[in-house]
């Protein structure tokens, strides 16, 4: 069976980087960057037949980023919208309307257009797995599920013993966020869409 192509969008860090890192020995793996710059390099050293894209998803064209993974692997089977962008907690007051606008593209208008820019190269069993909300794309042939994974910041400067457990305790998170996504990419969930698995270990904001 030839190996899938899958994109991650933030994958060069926290769960998106766990997420890669999984499906690393069995897949295509296209990841997208920001400002993660000595992650994505690291990754790139340990993947080197990977594509390490840096894009600000605010602001980078769709169709380009899908041009990338098609030019380098001949196809695309399938995304894990996973990078995000959120507002400061507590939230500011007013918010800022230009953080308002980068959070609203990073989090949906750059998926749902990710998804509008890959649908001219139809792979059979397209799959998106989104945090949080499935895109309704049965009719197209794609299997549309969503992954709550809760509270996810990235790990603090390690100062004391607390914040040592804290990053550990994230980082077994990720790992089983990234097994999560992982079975709802493979052929084993092909009978599962439009459901939103909760990955929060009860963890909620």
């Amino acid at each position: 069976m030839a190996r899938r192509a899958i994109l991650i969008t933030g994958g060069a860090r926290g769960i998106g980087r766990a997420i890669a890192e999984g499906l690393a020995p069995d897949h295509d793996i296209a990841i997208t960057w920001n400002t993660a710059a000595e992650e994505a390099a690291v990754f790139s050293f340990r993947h080197p037949h990977a594509l390490v894209h840096q894009a600000d998803l605010a602001t980078a064209p769709a169709a380009g980023i899908i041009a990338a993974v098609i030019d380098r692997f001949g196809r695309l089977d399938g995304f894990v919208n996973n990078a995000a962008a959120a507002l400061p907690e507590p939230p500011m007051e007013p918010c800022a309307p230009g953080l308002a606008r980068q959070v609203f593209a990073v989090n949906v208008t750059a998926p749902l257009a990710r998804i509008g820019a890959a649908l001219p190269y139809p792979q059979t069993g397209g799959l998106v797995v989104n945090f949080c909300g499935a895109s309704a794309l049965g009719r197209r042939g794609l299997r549309g599920n969503a992954t709550a994974p809760g509270a996810r910041g990235h790990p603090p400067v390690h100062r004391t013993d607390r914040d040592r457990l804290a990053g550990s305790r994230r980082r077994s998170h990720a790992d089983a966020v990234a097994q999560a996504v992982r079975f709802l990419l493979s052929h084993a969930a092909r009978a599962i869409a439009g459901t939103m698995l909760d990955g929060s270990a009860g963890v909620r904001r």
